[in-house]
């Protein structure tokens, strides 16, 4: 259950590609392998020493940038090369769901079993999770164990989110700005560069779907949606089920996605988080009449805050997509790929 997703599975700090145009990235690296070294001193401390001090002098790390910059990388880097060290890595969306233990069981079960614990793409964007992450967070720190969290929001904008509790306000004011070491990455977009598995088909779906079918043959085991049954199916199942189920395919396809609610957007933003952060190899397949910065826009959709909060999560949808299938864009005149 906390253990690093397949696709993580050989991440390591010599291994993250880092740009030259970018120095964040190189001093990214550099506070990571500083911060390994104190985790691994103090986890070697004798009996006598561990008597004297029980807590940390960080209470944890807050990498944050960018969709694509590598800080799940960094993240998965701590769990891969501190063998030594009891580790654990979760989603935020575990972390966030609500028919999960009450937060102190949480907490607790965490702490009995590991000494870090790594929060992947942090965002409190509703009270409920904001008060969640707090309470979870300070738990955990009063039980002894080290947080890494990464987000795409800079922890001082987490109060510009329209929930300005005073309590969020003051632990994201005070407490988090003293007691984390916050690490600051900034670059492009990696996953565009990736090689990719699946494939994304862009154009009418008399055209696309036919290419689609002909990808699907060369596996055995596949789940096929078209975008309505996909959000109808995601709507009436139980995130966890949704989870379990992704283990039993080599490839899902999604048919004709057309956004036209917020609610249908958080949904396929979260299936496709799913399907990257499973522990089990997906390949994906989608087919659009419209481009990626069609999907979800004011002109479609029409923001209010609420909605300008999921365009800015549908960011990383539209990476998440980008590094899990190649676009082929198909011209309806000529049945062609350009």
């Amino acid at each position: 259950m906390f253990s690093v997703p397949e696709r993580f599975k050989n991440c390591r700090l010599d291994n993250y590609i880092i740009s030259d145009s970018f120095t964040s990235q190189k001093e990214a690296i550099q506070s990571a392998y500083e911060m390994m070294q104190y985790l691994k001193k103090y986890h070697s401390r004798n009996f006598i020493q561990k008597l004297f001090k029980k807590t940390h002098d960080i209470k944890g790390i807050y990498l944050v940038g960018p969709v694509g910059v590598g800080k799940t990388h960094i993240l998965c880097s701590f769990i891969n090369m501190l063998t030594e060290i009891r580790c654990a890595y979760l989603h935020s969306s575990t972390l966030f769901m609500a028919y999960l233990h009450r937060p102190d069981e949480y907490a607790e079960k965490l702490a009995q079993n590991y000494d870090v614990v790594c929060i992947d793409e942090i965002e409190l964007d509703d009270p409920g999770n904001a008060a969640r992450f707090i309470r979870v967070l300070h738990l955990l720190n009063d039980l002894g164990v080290f947080l890494i969290c990464t987000s795409n929001v800079d922890p001082e904008n987490f109060i510009e989110s329209g929930y300005q509790d005073e309590k969020f306000y003051k632990f994201i004011s005070n407490e988090f700005r003293e007691q984390y070491k916050v690490i600051f990455i900034n670059g492009e977009d990696y996953r565009i560069k990736l090689a990719k598995r699946g494939a994304f088909y862009i154009g009418k779906k008399e055209y696309t779907n036919p290419l689609l079918t002909d990808r699907l043959k060369k596996y055995t085991v596949t789940r096929q949606f078209t975008f309505t049954e996909l959000i109808h199916y995601l709507t009436e199942t139980d995130r966890r089920e949704v989870k379990n189920m992704l283990t039993q395919y080599e490839a899902i396809s999604i048919e004709n996605v057309k956004i036209t609610s917020s609610a249908d957007a958080l949904r396929l933003l979260n299936f496709l988080d799913d399907i990257y952060q499973s522990n089990h190899y997906i390949d994906l397949y989608v087919t659009a009449e419209q481009d990626f910065k069609e999907w979800y826009n004011k002109e479609n959709i029409g923001y209010d805050d609420y909605q300008e909060r999921i365009a800015l999560k549908f960011e990383r949808t539209i990476s998440r997509i980008k590094g899990l299938c190649e676009a082929n864009y198909i011209t309806a005149e000529l049945n062609t790929v350009r």
